[in-house]
């Protein structure tokens, strides 16, 4: 599901006045023309509801800052709009010249951080949107005559002006850590806005955080990653990257341990970064810039990142950085393509799936409200079976447990497995469900499905061959893949054993037919590596078999199908089958039992081979 953007946009006519406040939601990329949310008006004649669904904040000559606030779905824009005009817009000022109360003396300041704390209240944003207009409003006193006029600042978004290397930018202080939730591959280069604007001294708040997602109530205490977690950062000048398959929970990891920095370091200032590109990395830079009121933020000739780096180094502050959502971070370093370069393996920690302790108490936890209010509970058994055919994949649980809570009473734990069960076209159904509220980068998704073939769709852009060897392993059994299935040249044959026409009926066929060439044994390797640095595969301590996870050849599959691929690779695992076992004999003849070429369920068999009669 597509996210929009919220920003707070703050503006000013005369540096003598108080700031303007708006919420800003653009239809694509910062600044472009979206939908704008404020109140117009004064203080002796009272303020009114303006809504534009086609600004251009480049239109207006008025110099402001931007914040981001946080992504809501596209649906969200409009129940916005219908939100704001709930929120009663402040009337005449019975003594404007008194300090801003937010009772007596309302201005657009005070109706925008109303409106933003029903937003967060409604769920449509998280509690960091309040924690950041909160730290933008001015002072009660400012503007309304009883200070002296002193210069403002303001920010002026323009167009990118010039370079700056990003690799000295992310060198932590002494005293301080970081921590990355993703995967780095590519290389580097990003530029920043100038802007430009009169200063005015401020007064620079105390350490605070700014984490774009609230605390999850429900979140799994996952003990030995959170301590080594906690041990790797606790380290003067460390960093860590937490890596492992998208949705099996790096990103909640990483808002618990931000939380508990904060509850048990109040002294450490907590950002987060979001890096899934480099006009998101950049903006959540100038969010710091901002937020820490950084000195000289708004000078053009400053380039920001070296700036907030600088602010960050010294040595009297003590910080953690985040950087959320780093699948591709060829803005950020010089690593080798579809590798780990650059990364030293004491600075990464391996997250896999849950337990099933773990994965058991998070649907249950995940199932609470729901069996609260109907008055019943989901048998402990269809619970803990559930999650195992759920693969202990935590993003895939709280989908399950979101759309049960919605549906029920007519849905429940028992019903799901049914229907998951029924066939691969209900499977993909339920997994594409984007419901709940799961604290995640509107850019990575909410839906399993959809955050698997996000990154199939990177690999197949960076390295296609690595994507074609995913693409045949998802017609395999998920365990025990043999290397030597997987090297097979490919060719023409004819199918004198009905193997196409039982694949077929396992599998669908969208009539697509075409030849891929394997690759030598290094471009082998490489495509292996790549796998496994998404952690799509994993190899076997002989390093001879690799192994995958059903859901994750559903998800391929699923791919290919909406790519016209499917009928495709499908002859190429046939062929592959053919050529290792022996070619003559009728397939509905071959001993079967327990030896099946296709798994019943979600793949094929291939550890054994069928015997044939003679």
């Amino acid at each position: 599901m597509a996210g929009k953007t919220v920003y707070l946009l703050k503006s000013s006519q005369s540096p003598s006045q108080r700031g303007h406040f708006a919420l800003y939601i653009p239809e694509d990329a910062f600044p472009g023309r979206g939908t704008l949310i404020n109140v117009v008006g004064t203080p002796m004649t009272g303020f009114q509801l303006e809504t534009k669904s086609d600004h251009d904040p480049g239109a207006t000559q008025e110099p402001y800052e931007s914040f981001s606030l946080g992504q809501v779905p596209e649906a969200s824009v409009a129940t916005m709009l219908q939100l704001a005009g709930t929120v009663r817009p402040p009337g005449i000022s019975q003594n404007f010249m008194a300090p801003v109360d937010g009772v007596n003396n309302r201005r657009c300041q005070e109706w925008t951080t109303d409106f933003v704390k029903l937003l967060v209240d409604r769920q449509h944003l998280d509690e960091s949107a309040n924690q950041i207009i909160q730290a933008a409003r001015d002072p009660p006193t400012w503007g309304i005559g009883l200070n002296p006029v002193v210069a403002r600042g303001m920010t002026l978004q323009a167009p990118w002006t010039s370079d700056t290397a990003l690799a000295p930018t992310l060198r932590l202080g002494d005293a301080s850590s970081g921590l990355q939730a993703g995967v780095i591959n590519g290389s580097v280069s990003a530029k920043n806005y100038h802007h430009h604007g009169p200063t005015r001294p401020e007064s620079p708040p105390s350490p605070s955080a700014l984490i774009p997602f609230g605390r999850d109530p429900h979140f799994i205490n996952r003990r030995s990653i959170l301590d080594l977690l906690d041990q790797k950062c606790s380290q003067r000048g460390s960093w860590t990257a937490l890596v492992g398959l998208g949705g099996v929970g790096k990103s909640q990891l990483a808002i618990e341990y931000a939380y508990r920095i904060c509850d048990h370091s109040p002294e450490t200032w907590v950002f987060w970064v979001h890096a899934s590109n480099a006009a998101r990395f950049e903006q959540s830079f100038r969010d710091i810039a901002n937020f820490a009121r950084i000195p000289r933020r708004h000078d053009s000739q400053v380039p920001l990142f070296e700036l907030v780096r600088d602010w960050l180094n010294q040595r009297q502050k003590r910080w953690l950085l985040i950087l959320d959502n780093v699948d591709d971070a060829s803005f950020l370093v010089e690593v080798q393509s579809g590798s780990a370069q650059g990364i030293h393996p004491t600075h990464i920690i391996q997250v896999n799936q849950m337990d099933k302790s773990d994965a058991t108490a998070l649907l249950q936890k995940k199932l609470e409200n729901v069996q609260n209010r109907l008055e019943i509970r989901y048998p402990d058994s269809d619970i803990v079976e559930l999650v195992t055919t759920l693969e202990f994949m935590p993003l895939a649980i709280v989908q399950a447990a979101a759309y049960i809570s919605e549906l029920a009473p007519r849905c429940t734990v028992r019903k799901y497995l049914e229907q998951f069960r029924q066939s691969e076209p209900e499977r993909t159904s339920l997994l594409y469900y984007e419901g709940g509220q799961l604290r995640r980068d509107q850019e990575a998704g909410n839906s399993i499905i959809i955050t698997w073939q996000t990154s199939f769709d990177y690999i197949h852009k960076t390295r296609r061959s690595a994507a074609d060897l995913l693409s045949l392993m998802s017609f395999f059994d998920r365990q025990g893949i043999p290397e030597s299935l997987l090297r097979r040249p490919s060719g023409e044959f004819e199918d004198t054993s009905g193997l196409i026409k039982h694949v077929n009926s396992e599998y669908g066929s969208d009539k697509e037919d075409s030849s891929p060439q394997c690759g030598q044994n290094e471009e082998f390797e490489k495509d292996v590596a790549v796998l496994r640095n998404f952690s799509f595969i994993s190899v076997d301590s002989e390093g001879t078999t690799f192994e995958t996870h059903s859901l994750v050849q559903l998800a391929t599959r699923t791919w290919l199908t909406t790519n016209n691929q499917l009928e495709r690779w499908k002859q190429q695992f046939i062929r592959n089958l053919h050529a290792e076992i022996p070619p003559t004999g009728d397939y509905e003849h071959w001993e079967t039992e327990g030896d099946e070429i296709l798994d019943e369920d979600f793949g094929a068999r291939t550890r054994r081979y069928p015997q044939r009669h003679e």
